[in-house]
């Protein structure tokens, strides 16, 4: 029995084969498993065309804000120790409450995400961040640390959620050999944003003084948030296009994968020592 791949097939949410037998008819054999993205008809599906490189530059957008508003105390702490009479140890605390609720909230908001949606976690993600630059510039215009505190606190519960919302974008539109550039991509231009902070900062501080260097910022965080806006439009304008990755979005595998904590026991201690890596690595 000779057996030949189906090319003619549009059918991309399985792989059919066409066999012919002793008689000479030909039969078809359907093998119903999801094809690689890869395989997919590129001109078929937004995610494997030049619209790729439309989101990556999305992407990327979505993060320069917040990579440009994280180190403003840093590059303001002798101003802001100085303008609020503050010593260095409560300056500190703006990082502080940054941090507290990202213990363990990148955990909780990735497994809300499997359920909800990266969409609505990126929407929820934005809200946060933009809201908690502006509350943080007004508690520079009114010279109100403990506003400042509570503006970083909110900034801080997008904030590192966001990370994982911008990874899960980047695994949907690249994969194989292109995340890596893609990734490398975004962490270029997103840090050079930080970097631009670091010397902008200080200048529109000596300048225009601290609520409107710190205004500035929520205005890139904002800004950061009408690019979301695109991508969701471009992300869901692709998912129905290309009916495989819709099925796939919509279907028992996102069930399938999405995180149960019975599923920690299966991870193997090379994750583990990883995990552990990371964690001493951003920490010191």
């Amino acid at each position: 029995m000779n057996l030949t791949y189906n090319n003619e097939s549009r059918d991309t949410s399985g792989i059919e084969f066409v066999a012919e037998d002793p008689q000479g008819k030909e039969l078809l054999i359907s093998e119903k498993q999801p094809m690689l993205y890869s395989e997919m008809d590129s001109k078929k599906s937004l995610f494997h065309y030049r619209w790729r490189w439309y989101s990556l530059g999305l992407i990327t957008f979505m993060m320069t804000g917040p990579y440009y508003a994280y180190d403003n105390p840093a590059e303001l702490e002798d101003q802001i120790e100085t303008l609020f009479d503050i010593s260095q140890s409560k300056y500190s605390l703006l990082y502080s409450f940054y941090a507290l609720p990202n213990m363990v909230l990148p955990i909780l908001g990735g497994m809300a995400i499997d359920k909800v949606g990266k969409d609505i976690g990126l929407v929820v993600c934005t809200f946060l961040i933009s809201a908690g630059t502006i509350i943080i510039s007004l508690g520079g215009y009114l010279t109100n640390f403990n506003l400042m505190l509570f503006g970083r606190t909110f900034y801080g519960l997008g904030g590192e959620t966001m990370y994982v919302v911008n990874m899960l974008y980047l695994c949907e539109w690249f994969y194989d050999y292109e995340y890596s550039f893609a990734s490398g991509i975004v962490g270029a231009i997103d840090n050079s944003f930080a970097a631009l902070s670091g010397y902008l900062v200080p200048k529109l501080y000596d300048d225009y003084g601290i609520g409107l260097t710190l205004g500035f910022a929520a205005f890139m965080c904002v800004f950061s948030s009408f690019t979301n806006i695109f991508m969701i439009i471009l992300d869901r304008k692709a998912c129905k296009v290309d009916k495989a990755k819709k099925e796939r979005l919509d279907g028992s595998m996102v069930e399938t994968m999405s995180f149960k904590f019975s599923d920690l026991k299966t991870l193997s201690v090379g994750f583990w020592l990883l995990i552990a890596d990371c964690m001493v690595t951003y920490g010191t």
